[in-house]
């Protein structure tokens, strides 16, 4: 994270499931240029220099917020980490379209991703599925192309993409308020 710049926030458990931002010094109004990478299981994915517009990320993780109820799936939380991935990512990135057998005609493949695809974390897939108060999240880190997962509860998940989202908001609105002045 850059020096002397805003406070470095923590949204999740460092060690499991973390997103991490830091406002730039001079973040250029509503842009919210800033930083932002996840931690998963230890690791860092994203750049902590990444330098991106958080404005952007608070319109991603608005949206992944809202489709939370769309990766409840039983069928493909029972797969193996591999197997799911590869269905979502074939879906998204490719033009396989075996996934769509599992899910319902209002749920497209992007919903599956959690990834908030901003500068710094371009290249790495993270997708999530839950179910039974459990949330599998299989993910893929850019340079190693390993695919690993890990298993959460729900609730954990959640809280970190509502809180990143609701403290995005927040600056975002005060920003906009600030320019109408």
């Amino acid at each position: 994270m850059l020096e002397g710049s805003g406070e470095i926030r923590r949204f999740g458990d460092w060690d499991r499931f973390c997103i991490v931002t830091q406002l730039d010094e001079h973040y250029c109004g509503v842009w919210l240029n800033g930083e932002l990478f996840y931690r998963i299981d230890g690791q860092d994915f994203g750049s902590r220099y990444g330098g991106v517009s958080l404005r952007d990320a608070l319109y991603i993780s608005e949206y992944i917020v809202e489709t939370k109820e769309k990766r409840i799936n039983k069928t493909l939380y029972d797969m193996a980490y591999e197997r799911l991935f590869a269905l979502i990512d074939d879906a998204i990135y490719g033009d396989n379209e075996e996934l769509f057998q599992y899910i319902d005609e209002n749920v497209f493949a992007g919903d599956f991703s959690i990834s908030i695809n901003v500068q710094s974390m371009l290249g790495n897939k993270i997708f999530a599925v839950s179910y039974n108060g459990k949330t599998k999240i299989v993910y893929c880190k850019s340079e190693d192309h390993k695919i690993s997962g890990l298993v959460f509860d729900d609730e954990s998940i959640d809280h970190a993409f509502r809180k990143i989202y609701e403290y995005l908001k927040s600056l975002h609105d005060k920003e906009v308020e600030k320019a109408a002045l």
